[in-house]
Protein backbone atom coordinates (compact mmCIF):
# COMPACT_ATOMS: atom_id res chain seq x y z
CA UNK A 1 0.00 0.00 0.00
CA UNK A 2 0.95 3.80 -0.99
CA UNK A 3 2.20 5.97 2.35
CA UNK A 4 -0.60 8.06 3.29
CA UNK A 5 0.38 11.09 1.83
CA UNK A 6 -0.09 9.77 -1.70
CA UNK A 7 -3.94 10.31 -0.62
CA UNK A 8 -3.41 13.67 -2.00
CA UNK A 9 -4.27 15.62 -5.38
CA UNK A 10 -2.36 18.54 -5.62
CA UNK A 11 -4.62 19.84 -8.71
CA UNK A 12 -7.96 19.44 -6.13
CA UNK A 13 -6.11 21.02 -3.63
CA UNK A 14 -4.72 23.97 -5.72
CA UNK A 15 -8.70 24.28 -6.82
CA UNK A 16 -9.63 24.84 -2.86
CA UNK A 17 -6.97 27.08 -2.14
CA UNK A 18 -7.92 29.07 -5.41
CA UNK A 19 -11.28 29.44 -4.15
CA UNK A 20 -10.11 30.81 -0.48
CA UNK A 21 -7.83 33.74 -1.78
CA UNK A 22 -10.91 35.93 -3.34
CA UNK A 23 -12.45 35.94 0.43
CA UNK A 24 -8.90 37.09 1.91
CA UNK A 25 -8.93 39.53 0.06
CA UNK A 26 -12.24 40.69 0.82
CA UNK A 27 -11.62 40.69 4.28
CA UNK A 28 -8.38 42.81 4.09
CA UNK A 29 -10.53 44.84 1.80
CA UNK A 30 -13.34 45.52 4.23
CA UNK A 31 -11.44 45.52 7.32
CA UNK A 32 -9.69 48.99 5.61
CA UNK A 33 -12.41 50.31 4.50
CA UNK A 34 -15.17 49.42 7.27
CA UNK A 35 -14.73 52.60 9.83
CA UNK A 36 -17.13 51.34 12.44
CA UNK A 37 -14.88 49.00 13.75
CA UNK A 38 -11.80 50.04 16.05
CA UNK A 39 -7.96 51.03 15.09
CA UNK A 40 -6.82 47.87 17.16
CA UNK A 41 -10.00 45.39 15.75
CA UNK A 42 -8.88 47.00 11.93
CA UNK A 43 -5.48 45.19 12.56
CA UNK A 44 -6.19 42.64 13.42
CA UNK A 45 -8.86 41.82 10.81
CA UNK A 46 -5.91 42.27 8.12
CA UNK A 47 -3.26 40.26 10.51
CA UNK A 48 -5.70 37.06 10.06
CA UNK A 49 -6.03 37.92 6.11
CA UNK A 50 -2.03 37.90 5.80
CA UNK A 51 -1.86 35.11 8.14
CA UNK A 52 -4.62 33.12 5.87
CA UNK A 53 -2.64 34.12 2.93
CA UNK A 54 0.12 32.05 4.72
CA UNK A 55 -1.86 29.21 5.35
CA UNK A 56 -3.15 28.95 1.83
CA UNK A 57 0.78 29.28 0.32
CA UNK A 58 2.04 26.44 2.65
CA UNK A 59 -0.58 24.21 1.48
CA UNK A 60 -0.22 25.20 -2.23
CA UNK A 61 3.64 24.88 -1.88
CA UNK A 62 3.20 21.45 -0.05
CA UNK A 63 -0.21 19.79 -0.22
CA UNK A 64 -0.78 17.33 2.52
CA UNK A 65 -3.66 14.97 3.12
CA UNK A 66 -5.65 17.56 5.44
CA UNK A 67 -4.74 20.47 2.62
CA UNK A 68 -8.75 20.17 2.08
CA UNK A 69 -10.63 19.90 4.91
CA UNK A 70 -8.36 23.02 6.48
CA UNK A 71 -9.36 25.28 3.19
CA UNK A 72 -12.48 24.10 2.88
CA UNK A 73 -12.68 25.37 7.02
CA UNK A 74 -10.65 28.85 6.65
CA UNK A 75 -13.05 29.57 3.46
CA UNK A 76 -16.08 28.89 5.86
CA UNK A 77 -14.41 31.41 8.59
CA UNK A 78 -13.54 33.97 6.12
CA UNK A 79 -17.17 34.30 5.06
CA UNK A 80 -17.80 34.28 8.66
CA UNK A 81 -15.50 36.91 9.47
CA UNK A 82 -16.56 39.34 6.70
CA UNK A 83 -19.80 38.74 8.32
CA UNK A 84 -19.02 39.88 11.75
CA UNK A 85 -16.90 42.82 10.14
CA UNK A 86 -19.69 44.71 8.86
CA UNK A 87 -22.19 43.63 12.46
CA UNK A 88 -23.00 46.73 14.41
CA UNK A 89 -21.24 46.45 17.46
CA UNK A 90 -24.23 46.04 20.38
CA UNK A 91 -21.97 45.90 23.15
CA UNK A 92 -19.67 49.23 23.49
CA UNK A 93 -18.82 48.64 27.07
CA UNK A 94 -14.61 48.55 27.28
CA UNK A 95 -15.51 44.57 28.57
CA UNK A 96 -17.50 43.78 25.24
CA UNK A 97 -14.51 45.44 23.55
CA UNK A 98 -12.31 43.87 24.90
CA UNK A 99 -14.15 40.40 24.59
CA UNK A 100 -13.90 41.32 20.64
CA UNK A 101 -10.56 41.89 20.29
CA UNK A 102 -10.10 38.84 22.40
CA UNK A 103 -11.81 36.85 20.20
CA UNK A 104 -9.89 38.18 17.13
CA UNK A 105 -6.49 37.33 18.71
CA UNK A 106 -8.01 33.27 19.01
CA UNK A 107 -9.02 33.19 15.44
CA UNK A 108 -5.36 34.74 14.63
CA UNK A 109 -3.49 31.93 16.79
CA UNK A 110 -5.79 29.31 15.92
CA UNK A 111 -3.98 30.21 11.89
CA UNK A 112 -0.56 30.41 13.55
CA UNK A 113 -1.59 26.44 14.37
CA UNK A 114 -3.11 26.00 10.75
CA UNK A 115 0.21 26.92 9.37
CA UNK A 116 2.64 25.26 11.80
CA UNK A 117 0.56 21.97 10.98
CA UNK A 118 0.71 22.74 7.70
CA UNK A 119 4.42 23.26 7.21
CA UNK A 120 5.76 19.73 5.42
CA UNK A 121 7.48 17.61 7.76
CA UNK A 122 11.05 16.62 7.32
CA UNK A 123 10.54 13.03 5.79
CA UNK A 124 9.85 12.68 2.06
CA UNK A 125 7.64 9.76 1.09
CA UNK A 126 8.59 8.01 -2.23
CA UNK A 127 6.89 9.33 -5.22
CA UNK A 128 3.40 7.38 -5.44
CA UNK A 129 1.92 5.76 -8.46
CA UNK A 130 -0.26 7.43 -10.54
CA UNK A 131 -3.50 5.47 -9.65
CA UNK A 132 -2.94 6.84 -6.13
CA UNK A 133 -4.00 10.53 -6.87
CA UNK A 134 -7.56 9.44 -6.07
CA UNK A 135 -8.76 10.23 -2.10
CA UNK A 136 -11.15 7.96 -1.73
CA UNK A 137 -12.28 10.18 1.39
CA UNK A 138 -12.01 13.43 0.09
CA UNK A 139 -14.52 11.59 -3.19
CA UNK A 140 -16.94 10.51 -0.35
CA UNK A 141 -16.93 14.19 1.08
CA UNK A 142 -17.96 15.82 -1.91
CA UNK A 143 -20.93 12.99 -2.55
CA UNK A 144 -21.97 14.07 0.44
CA UNK A 145 -22.47 17.29 -0.47
CA UNK A 146 -24.11 16.65 -3.54
CA UNK A 147 -27.13 14.26 -2.41
CA UNK A 148 -28.99 16.62 -0.57
CA UNK A 149 -29.07 18.83 -3.39
CA UNK A 150 -30.56 15.97 -5.41
CA UNK A 151 -32.91 15.29 -2.37
CA UNK A 152 -34.10 18.94 -2.62
CA UNK A 153 -34.59 18.92 -6.78
CA UNK A 154 -36.92 15.72 -6.37
CA UNK A 155 -39.11 17.02 -3.91
CA UNK A 156 -39.17 20.69 -5.43
CA UNK A 157 -40.38 18.78 -8.63
CA UNK A 158 -42.93 16.96 -7.05
CA UNK A 159 -44.20 19.92 -5.04
CA UNK A 160 -44.08 22.53 -7.63
CA UNK A 161 -47.53 23.29 -9.09
CA UNK A 162 -46.79 25.99 -11.54
CA UNK A 163 -44.96 23.39 -13.85
CA UNK A 164 -46.74 20.97 -16.36
CA UNK A 165 -46.44 17.18 -15.58
CA UNK A 166 -43.91 16.28 -18.33
CA UNK A 167 -41.04 18.94 -16.79
CA UNK A 168 -42.28 17.65 -13.36
CA UNK A 169 -41.05 13.87 -14.34
CA UNK A 170 -37.93 14.93 -16.16
CA UNK A 171 -36.71 17.09 -13.09
CA UNK A 172 -37.02 13.63 -11.13
CA UNK A 173 -35.71 12.02 -13.93
CA UNK A 174 -32.56 14.05 -13.44
CA UNK A 175 -32.60 13.69 -9.63
CA UNK A 176 -32.74 9.79 -9.97
CA UNK A 177 -29.71 9.96 -12.63
CA UNK A 178 -27.72 12.45 -10.34
CA UNK A 179 -27.98 9.78 -7.68
CA UNK A 180 -26.68 6.69 -9.91
CA UNK A 181 -24.04 9.02 -10.80
CA UNK A 182 -22.96 10.24 -7.37
CA UNK A 183 -23.42 6.58 -6.17
CA UNK A 184 -20.78 5.09 -9.17
CA UNK A 185 -18.14 7.38 -8.24
CA UNK A 186 -18.50 6.55 -4.31
CA UNK A 187 -18.05 2.93 -5.65
CA UNK A 188 -15.38 3.77 -8.24
CA UNK A 189 -13.39 7.32 -7.19
CA UNK A 190 -11.27 8.01 -9.96
CA UNK A 191 -8.88 11.64 -10.82
CA UNK A 192 -11.90 13.53 -12.03
CA UNK A 193 -14.53 12.65 -9.65
CA UNK A 194 -13.99 15.57 -7.57
CA UNK A 195 -14.53 17.87 -10.19
CA UNK A 196 -17.34 15.99 -11.77
CA UNK A 197 -19.22 15.86 -8.80
CA UNK A 198 -18.32 19.62 -7.79
CA UNK A 199 -19.30 20.51 -11.43
CA UNK A 200 -22.74 18.22 -10.95
CA UNK A 201 -23.75 20.29 -7.52
CA UNK A 202 -23.21 23.76 -8.79
CA UNK A 203 -25.70 21.91 -11.73
CA UNK A 204 -28.39 21.02 -8.86
CA UNK A 205 -28.49 24.29 -7.89
CA UNK A 206 -28.70 26.34 -10.73
CA UNK A 207 -31.88 23.27 -11.84
CA UNK A 208 -33.52 23.88 -8.23
CA UNK A 209 -33.46 27.59 -9.18
CA UNK A 210 -34.46 27.42 -13.00
CA UNK A 211 -37.38 25.04 -11.25
CA UNK A 212 -39.20 27.65 -8.77
CA UNK A 213 -38.60 30.65 -12.04
CA UNK A 214 -42.11 31.58 -13.36
CA UNK A 215 -42.17 30.17 -17.20
CA UNK A 216 -42.41 33.50 -19.27
CA UNK A 217 -42.29 32.03 -22.29
CA UNK A 218 -45.99 29.92 -22.43
CA UNK A 219 -46.08 29.49 -26.08
CA UNK A 220 -46.13 25.67 -27.69
CA UNK A 221 -42.55 26.21 -28.70
CA UNK A 222 -41.15 28.43 -25.60
CA UNK A 223 -42.69 24.75 -23.66
CA UNK A 224 -41.06 22.51 -25.72
CA UNK A 225 -37.86 24.51 -25.84
CA UNK A 226 -37.97 23.54 -21.87
CA UNK A 227 -38.70 20.09 -22.14
CA UNK A 228 -35.71 19.94 -24.46
CA UNK A 229 -33.58 21.86 -22.69
CA UNK A 230 -34.52 19.15 -19.57
CA UNK A 231 -33.61 16.16 -21.77
CA UNK A 232 -29.94 17.56 -22.73
CA UNK A 233 -29.36 17.50 -18.93
CA UNK A 234 -30.77 14.12 -18.80
CA UNK A 235 -28.69 13.00 -21.70
CA UNK A 236 -25.26 14.89 -20.05
CA UNK A 237 -26.03 12.83 -16.87
CA UNK A 238 -26.12 9.56 -18.63
CA UNK A 239 -22.62 10.30 -20.10
CA UNK A 240 -21.45 11.45 -16.72
CA UNK A 241 -22.61 8.06 -15.29
CA UNK A 242 -21.12 6.01 -18.31
CA UNK A 243 -17.70 7.73 -17.46
CA UNK A 244 -17.78 7.26 -13.81
CA UNK A 245 -18.06 3.50 -14.84
CA UNK A 246 -14.90 1.40 -13.85
CA UNK A 247 -13.54 0.51 -17.43
CA UNK A 248 -13.27 -3.59 -18.15
CA UNK A 249 -9.44 -4.70 -17.30
CA UNK A 250 -7.77 -5.10 -20.82
CA UNK A 251 -7.32 -8.52 -21.52
CA UNK A 252 -4.32 -10.16 -20.66
CA UNK A 253 -1.94 -11.00 -23.83
CA UNK A 254 -2.17 -14.40 -24.94
CA UNK A 255 0.22 -16.54 -24.28
CA UNK A 256 3.08 -17.68 -27.07
CA UNK A 257 2.05 -20.75 -29.70
CA UNK A 258 3.18 -24.26 -28.72
CA UNK A 259 4.95 -24.95 -31.74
Amino acid sequence: PAPPASNVNPTVVQNFAAAVEPHIQELITQAQTTYSIPPDEKTLYQQIGNKAREVVNAHKTSPNGDSVQVLSKLQNALMEYKRELTQPIMDRSPAGMQGRVDKLRQKLSGLESDLAAARPQPAAPAPAPPASNVNPTVVQNFAAAVEPHIQELITQAQTTYSIPPDEKTLYQQIGNKAREVVNAHKTSPNGDSVQVLSKLQNALMEYKRELTQPIMDRSPAGMQGRVDKLRQKLSGLESDLAAARPQPAAPAPAPPASN
